[in-house]
């Protein structure tokens, strides 16, 4: 089967005549009849009955005119998406903070034909946006999805944003008894990132009490030059805060908490060449 014999059949279908058809696909009434023979006899069936005059779709013509279009949409958005090379990739708005971001620059860089789509979202999101197929590849912080196919690419820890006059800026680290029972500001309500800072909390023998929890991580960070609290973040996120803003200070914690970063894509999918070069570009650096 050819893809221009089912637009010849949509074309008949719409017109309701061969010879109609012919005129608005600017063929002979004579090659559209044998394409479209061409195709009855390949699918062992009649998709027409011919009269005198008009013509009518059978049974199965109408089964090939329904699907027909689902089949050229989809073959002319495969056409479409190889002929730019795009590639939908998900971050989280933690991914600026990170060397990663500069590794996906240089890829674009090296591989000007490849159209980089950026999907930003939060962290629980991803796995939905991979499953649906809203994006091919994601980097975020891993969670242990075991439908997912992942590289790890980076860790990280926990650390605290201060403002930069409070006693524990003194310190190269701090431990996590000196904040039980004090005031803290969590990014992000109920996420697995959250489950990880009060385990680490709990081994360490102490309990936070949070005071704020918010997505926006500009917000946590006025609210701690305000005096709200301590925020409890991603390390490199505290130290990039930290930066942007001389009234703070990012100090680690004494004891381990371990985040990893990392890449993922569905496992149940094969991926495109552009997410091939994609995922072999950043593993090899990893």
């Amino acid at each position: 089967m050819e893809l221009r014999q089912l637009e010849y059949v949509l074309a008949v279908a719409r017109e309701g005549s061969f010879t109609r058809a012919a005129e608005t696909l600017f063929l002979s009434q004579s090659s559209l009849s044998k394409q479209i023979h061409k195709l009855e006899v390949e699918l062992g069936c009649p998709l027409f009955t011919r009269g005198r005059g008009d013509v009518a779709l059978t049974e199965a013509g109408e089964q090939v005119v329904r699907a027909a279009p689902g089949i050229l949409g989809t073959w002319n958005t495969l056409c479409a998406s190889l002929a730019r090379r795009e590639l939908t990739l998900a971050v989280t708005p933690a991914f600026s903070h990170y060397a990663l971001a500069g590794r996906v620059a240089d890829f674009s860089r090296d591989h000007p034909e490849i159209r980089l789509q950026m999907a930003e979202c939060e962290n629980a999101e991803v796995p939905r946006l991979l499953t649906t197929s809203r994006a091919e590849l994601a980097i975020f912080r891993l969670e242990g999805d075991r439908t997912l196919r992942t590289h790890v690419l980076c860790t990280d820890e926990l650390a605290l944003l201060l403002p930069r006059d409070h006693p524990c800026t003194k310190e190269s680290a701090v431990s996590l008894t000196r904040f039980h029972r004090e005031r803290v500001l969590l990014l992000g309500g109920g996420t697995h990132l959250q489950s990880l800072i009060f385990q680490c909390f709990a081994r360490a023998g102490a309990e936070p009490v949070v005071c704020f929890e918010g997505s926006n991580a500009d917000t946590i960070r006025e609210l701690v030059a305000q005096g709200a609290g301590a925020a409890i973040l991603l390390g490199q996120v505290a130290r990039s805060l930290a930066r942007q803003d001389s009234r703070l200070a990012a100090v680690p914690f004494l004891e381990t908490c371990p985040v990893e970063f990392g890449l993922a894509a569905r496992r149940d999918t094969s991926l495109s060449p552009q997410a091939r070069a994609l995922w072999r570009f950043l593993t090899s650096a990893s």
